[in-house]
């Protein structure tokens, strides 16, 4: 055996080994899972509701979650939101009022959940005779922090850097409206599309306008006909919420496809992707504020010639010709 050969493997193999045995286990990705994220919730002086919900500790590891409330306010129009640093008096009152209970219906500020385990709790909400008739959208936050073993204890001891256990949160959105619901106060702010298009796909602007006392969650469709009055297409617009006071701009699946993400504080739009287009079209868009309605419509028309294409034909038939005529006079000089 030749061993100055084998030597710098064995070296190799064996700085391996330490380096292996010696790394660190760190503990994989926290997942958690609430069901449904948001709850929407309607309640009139007095009332006690209470609105269920699961949440679910995906991970593999033991989890422990601490409860805690933040305001928050609609920022643009593509659904963004924005926590409140400061609530007003009026908010401060409400979350004492707010509980989690578990099960059993007792109020709970933290709990445990094992790996794969989920929980079957209930949001209550004590409203009170005198309590004055508004809105208030809020999320409950569930924080959780992995529970640090022995050995964790000690790696962190021996780790000359700033070693920390980062926890990590879900939120529960909570729109919640205090009062009789009143007639909704719906407006479409705007339906367009540019009038003239080479080619698709096509893109619509459509931006709704609450001036309603409560959250309206409108879903609606965009048809498109072209000059003979066939339907050929179809934009669906999913139901989605928009707080009193508030404009929503709506979109749809595609959207996602045009929509730049450098432009994310303009407002969203709803998109045809069609790409071949000739001629005279109208869109038409119906809109449903609530299963009991109402129904509001509007229709915009639109050109499209692709003015590339057409060219491209053109230039193509004069070459042919060209072509047909010289070959022409060559057989008749013949």
């Amino acid at each position: 055996m030749n061993l100055p050969r084998l030597l710098p493997i064995l070296i190799l193999c064996f700085l391996y080994a330490i380096s292996f045995g010696s790394r660190p286990a760190f503990a994989e990705s926290l997942s958690l899972k609430v069901s449904p994220p948001l709850l929407k919730i309607d309640a009139v002086q007095p009332a006690d509701t209470q609105a269920p919900f699961t949440i679910e500790n995906q991970g593999n590891e033991t989890i422990t979650l601490t409860i805690s409330y933040k305001f928050f306010k609609p920022e643009g129009e593509n659904g963004q939101i924005a926590y409140i640093a400061q609530p007003d008096q009026t908010d401060k009152i409400l979350l004492k009022k707010v509980q989690i209970v578990d099960k059993d219906g007792f109020a709970i500020d933290s709990f445990r959940l094992d790996p794969k385990e989920k929980k079957q709790l209930k949001l209550r909400i004590l409203i009170d005779q005198n309590d004055p008739t508004d809105n208030y959208y809020f999320s409950a936050i569930f924080s959780t922090k992995p529970e640090q073993t022995t050995s964790d204890m000690q790696l962190a001891r021996q780790d000359k850097t700033n070693t920390s256990f980062i926890g990590t949160g879900i939120a529960m959105n909570v729109l919640l409206t205090v009062g009789p619901q009143l007639p909704p106060q719906t407006y479409i702010e705007e339906f367009s599309t540019p009038f003239y298009r080479k080619s698709g796909p096509v893109p619509f602007t459509v931006r709704i306008q609450n001036k309603g006392n409560q959250v309206i969650s409108p879903k609606g469709v965009i048809l498109i006909t072209n000059m003979f009055g066939q339907t050929i297409g179809k934009v669906e617009l999913p139901k989605t919420n928009i707080l009193s006071g508030d404009i929503r701009a709506l979109s749809n699946s595609n959207a996602a496809l045009y929509n730049s993400t450098s432009e994310m504080d303009k407002p969203k739009q709803a998109v045809w992707p069609e790409k071949f287009l000739l001629g005279f079209y109208t869109a038409k868009l119906s809109l449903v504020i609530s299963d009991e309605g109402p129904i509001y419509n509007k229709s915009i028309p639109f050109i499209a010639f692709p003015v590339n294409f057409v060219v491209g034909i053109i230039v193509g038939i004069i070459l042919l010709l060209t072509i047909y005529f010289r070959l022409k006079k060559r057989l008749k000089d013949e």
